[in-house]
């Protein structure tokens, strides 16, 4: 599958050059299948409808895989009170009858297959750079490690073994994401809007996860366990560090004008990106801010030999939290006196920091 994933990213692109270099040799064709050739291809990437018809069969398989796993999480779960249909019964039944490795199987293989679509419809394209993230390894072995029975819990007379209904719902958030994504690629200006749905399977993900660990009598399963946990804090401490620039403003200025910290343009969560990547660079975000006090740290310079014939002193511009200190131009020395440049050679290029008032350190450049 990786081997495969690789050859059509790197070789399904889009032609250059629509007009072949040399021309076609003539060959005989029936008039019927030229004019349904010319009417079909080449196809139209823009259009929903072909879009559709491209992702139709892999939804179909995406569809019906989810249809297998909530089946499995009602009759795991033992709560449901599923409507007294024929036709839905006999759905359970044969559902039921499935053996779990069956059902991993045929799942891996829908997800794979939606995978090798969406990614062949983004080389046609010509925006194979902006593919969606799935972790496909890490979903074969959650699906390889609960195929076995040894990790079963639900154990029913007389049908095959099922694994613990957390588990199962575990399976099925990033088959619903991946899902959702598909029907969202339809439309070609809503194919990259990847951050709603992961944004809100990452949400039921860690509500999910949250209620078992504190509500639950059960475990959460081990291998959801780390990345659930590392998101947890990863929300929480964005949250605080949002919480607390919100109430400075609030008490300094009466109001918030800044919601978010630092450079606020660059780190919001854009629509072509998963909720996972931007979760993740707003967290680091906010575990480095700052109160912008890092000029007031700054090492002292160091003492320069007093110039000699000919040397010429850069400009310095002194900064300190409120602005511009003071500024010194570019002097050159020749002998003993001082020429100010003027032009393009007053360049500033040394930059310090300004002590303010009540500021503990010393710029041991200016100690004698």
């Amino acid at each position: 599958m990786a081997v495969l994933m690789h050859r059509i990213q790197n070789i399904v692109v889009p032609p250059r050059h629509r007009l072949s270099r040399f021309p076609r040799q003539p060959y005989r064709q029936s008039p019927f299948l030229q004019a349904i050739s010319r009417a079909i291809f080449p196809l139209d990437f823009s259009n929903s409808l072909v879009r559709f018809l491209l992702r139709l069969p892999s939804l179909f398989f995406l569809s019906k895989s989810l249809l297998f796993w909530l089946t499995t999480l009602a009759q795991t779960a033992r709560e449901f009170n599923l409507p007294n249909s024929p036709w839905l019964h006999f759905f359970t039944s044969w559902v039921a009858q499935q053996e779990t490795a069956a059902l991993c199987w045929f799942t891996f293989c829908s997800v794979c297959g939606a995978l090798c679509v969406e990614a062949l419809t983004r080389g046609l394209e010509g925006t194979n750079n902006n593919a969606s993230p799935f972790n496909l390894f890490g979903y074969a072995f959650l699906l390889h490690i609960y195929s076995s029975p040894m990790t079963h819990d639900s154990k029913l007379d007389g049908l095959p073994s099922r694994p613990d209904k957390h588990v199962v719902f575990t399976i099925i958030l990033p088959l619903l994401q991946l899902s959702i994504v598909h029907c969202i690629g339809i439309k070609q200006a809503w194919s990259n809007h990847r951050l709603i749905p992961s944004a809100l399977i990452s949400v039921i993900a860690l509500v999910h996860f949250h209620w078992v660990l504190w509500f639950s009598e059960s475990t959460y399963p081990l291998l959801n366990y780390m990345p659930c946990l590392f998101e947890s804090i990863l929300l929480a401490v964005t949250l605080l560090a949002i919480f607390l620039n919100a109430l400075t403003q609030i008490l300094a200025e009466g109001s918030v004008s800044r919601p978010l910290f630092g450079h606020h343009a660059a780190i919001l969560p854009r629509l072509d990106e998963d909720f996972s990547v931007a979760l993740l660079r707003i967290g680091t975000a906010s575990l480095e801010t700052s109160s912008v006090a890092g000029l007031g740290n700054e090492v002292g310079g160091v003492a320069l030999m007093p110039a000699t014939f000919d040397q010429t002193e850069i400009g310095t511009v002194q900064l300190s939290r409120f602005g511009v200190a003071s500024i010194s131009h570019t002097l050159q020395v020749c002998g003993k006196t001082l020429r100010t440049r003027s032009g393009f050679t007053n360049e500033i290029k040394n930059v310090k920091a300004a002590a303010n008032d009540g500021d503990l350190w010393l710029d041991f450049g200016l100690v004698p």
